[in-house]
């Protein structure tokens, strides 16, 4: 039971060990701008309503975007659903768009403090008896 507990902990600490980069901060979405998404990557679009989605790139073409739209809170599992759409719509909908990245020292942290956690009860344990 403690072990489930742990790796239940565990895995809630790994999966907030993401930050996202705004990527429109500097640069407006033009159609120059959506060419250079990167396939394999995750990005973040925020709508103009307020609505985030975030998209999985599979190909980036002349003229538009295909991939998979992640559940919100399971990005690394399943993939909700088939995402395509022209630049033009994209420019006109889309109000910021994010590139998500890990952050290797929370995830240092993330793994190193439960696993120290865990060895010191563990001794304390046997210490004890």
């Amino acid at each position: 039971m403690k072990l489930l507990a742990i790796l239940v902990s565990l895995s809630l600490l790994l999966s907030s060990c993401y930050s996202y980069k705004n990527l429109t901060r500097a640069e407006p979405i033009t159609k120059d701008f959506l060419s250079k998404l990167e396939p394999g990557k995750k990005y973040l679009f925020t709508l103009n309503t307020g609505r985030q989605l975030m998209i999985h790139v599979k190909t980036v073409s002349e003229t538009k975007i295909e991939g998979y739209i992640f559940q919100s809170g399971d990005i690394l599992h399943s993939k909700d659903s088939y995402y395509s759409d022209t630049f033009e719509n994209v420019e006109k909908n889309v109000a910021m768009i994010s590139l998500r990245k890990p952050r290797p020292l929370l995830t240092a942290l993330a793994i190193s403090i439960p696993v120290v956690t865990v060895i010191l009860v563990i001794q304390l344990t046997y210490r004890c008896c």
